[in-house]
Parts: C-alpha cells; sequence; structure tokens
C-alpha cells in the first residue's frame, strides 16, 4: 500500500511539474515585450490560473491532512487547542496596548491612503491594527528569544 502511494504521489508530482513546464516555456517563447505590450495576455493569463489553482488545492490538502492528524491523536489536539488559546490572549493584549493615535504628516493632516483622506475614525481604526500587528510581533518576538534562550541553558545544565 505504502508503495503504491509513494508511486501516485511521483506520478502526480511529474504531472504538475509537465503543465508548470509547459505554462513556463510558452511564456518564455512569447517574450517579455509582447507580455509587456498586453499581447502575451493569452498565455500569462492559463500560466496564473494554473498556479493559483494548485496554491488553492496545496492549501485545502495541507489543512485537511492536519485537521485529520489533530483529530486522530486527541493530546496532540489538547495542545494545539492551548497554543491557540493562548495566541489569542496575546493578540487580546496586543489590541489592548495598541495606541488609536492618528497618524498626521508635516502639516497636521491626516495621511492619504491610495490619494484619499481619511476620516479620523478610519484613520484611528487603521492606526489600531498597524499597533495589534507591531504589539504582537513583538510579543511574539520575545517570547522566542526567550524560549531559544532558556531552551539552550537547559540543554547546557543537562
Amino acid at each position: 500500500m505504502e508503495g503504491n502511494i509513494s508511486k501516485i504521489l511521483k506520478i502526480l508530482t511529474f504531472t504538475i511539474s509537465l503543465i508548470a513546464v509547459y505554462f513556463f516555456v510558452q511564456v518564455m517563447v512569447v517574450g517579455d515585450e509582447a507580455i509587456q505590450a498586453e499581447q502575451g495576455a493569452g498565455v500569462v493569463g492559463p500560466f496564473v490560473v494554473y498556479t493559483i489553482g494548485l496554491l488553492i488545492t496545496i492549501a485545502v490538502v495541507t489543512v485537511v491532512f492536519s485537521v485529520v492528524g489533530l483529530v486522530k491523536k486527541p493530546e496532540t489536539l489538547k495542545k494545539v487547542s492551548i497554543n491557540i488559546v493562548i495566541l489569542g490572549i496575546i493578540v487580546l493584549v496586543s489590541y489592548l496596548l495598541a495606541s488609536d493615535n492618528i497618524v498626521r504628516d508635516s502639516l497636521g493632516q491626516i495621511l492619504k491612503v491610495d490619494g484619499e483622506i481619511l476620516s479620523e475614525d478610519q484613520a484611528r481604526s487603521i492606526s489600531k491594527n498597524v499597533g495589534l500587528g507591531i504589539w504582537t510581533t513583538f510579543v511574539l518576538g520575545i517570547l522566542a528569544v526567550a524560549s531559544i534562550v532558556f531552551g539552550s541553558i537547559r540543554s547546557i545544565i543537562k
């Protein structure tokens, strides 16, 4: 059974690679100038659709196999659930720490996004979300460095 799955996966990988090579060669044959002049869209479009389809397929397969693996091992599911709750707490604390002060330019005007001046509520919301991302990254970075340091110290002691 294991050998059959391995053969099927090799054939599937080879087929996916051949299709990608075909599209790549088509793009190379048309050339940069034709593509930039919008004449090669008929070649690039299917390549992009194929790539997006492949990305979505891989993401779905990854999520499905991860969930199946978690369901098969309840002790792992418990650990993952605890880690998700901890991450949620970190995000909540980061949100509470994030400032919603409006960012202004040197003239005191609210910064523009895509050429449009934002309302005060939009500017506060964007500022809060950016602060949330910064604080979350900061806290997770500190936790990562701390775990590396403590792991090293623990391995030295043993």
